[in-house]
């Protein structure tokens, strides 16, 4: 990948993977990967999990803003394509863009940079990394939440995203996969546009983020 400078990483695992004997994995995309590398390995699944102060947070429906929050990893979050597809659906969105996370020096400077680049200064905002009763309130005056990963492992986002009776809007990528389809919008794979036209028809339809909040 880009991101790593060409090392060929894939290589490096699956030789690696030949070696182990068990292995724990988040997911049955990754367990079917492993086992592609090594037949004879015992695997479990596991997924992911989030604290308890979370879960069974009270729904709401009237969002102020669409949240991304994460790790700034331009890469393999796909900030980049998200901020190209905002900009595909400026003028016609009326709902602002907030971006919440912490990532290297680099990663957070070239966010504010394309923000500033692609003329998105008064609807996108970027607001740095937020914990505790602040990522509560977040995710509570959130219209719903924007997940354009180029590759996940899992996506703890989208389990807290669910906590708050929220949507989430992601791409048709293997690793998600497990996200059951009546509380995601899956738009096909990179495509700036589609994405833009996602968020735009999500925001514009609250009886439809509403129902799927309530699932």
């Amino acid at each position: 990948s880009k991101k790593y400078w060409g090392i060929p990483f894939a290589l490096f695992e699956r030789i690696g993977l030949k070696t182990y004997k068990y292995i724990i994995v988040l997911s049955e995309y990754l367990k079917n990967k492993v086992q592609d590398a090594n037949k004879n390995i015992l695997i479990k699944v596991i997924p992911n999990g989030i604290g308890q102060n979370l879960i069974n947070q009270k729904p709401i429906t009237n969002g102020r803003y669409i949240l991304f929050i994460g790790r700034i990893d331009i890469e393999q979050k796909g900030l980049d394509i998200l901020l190209s597809a905002y900009k595909f659906v400026e003028k016609k969105i009326n709902v602002p863009l907030l971006i919440a996370g912490s990532g290297t020096k680099k990663e957070e400077n070239f966010l504010k940079k394309q923000i500033c680049r692609l003329g998105l200064q008064r609807k996108v905002k970027y607001i740095g990394k937020v914990s505790g009763k602040k990522k509560i309130e977040v995710f509570k005056n959130s219209m719903f939440v924007v997940l354009p990963s180029r590759f996940e492992s899992f996506s703890i986002t989208i389990l807290e995203s669910f906590c708050f009776g929220l949507p989430v809007l992601i791409f048709d990528i293997p690793q998600l996969q497990w996200v059951p389809e009546k509380y995601c919008v899956r738009i096909i794979s990179f495509d700036e546009k589609a994405y833009g036209e996602g968020i735009l028809k999500l925001s514009k339809d609250n009886k439809r983020r509403i129902s799927m909040g309530k699932e």
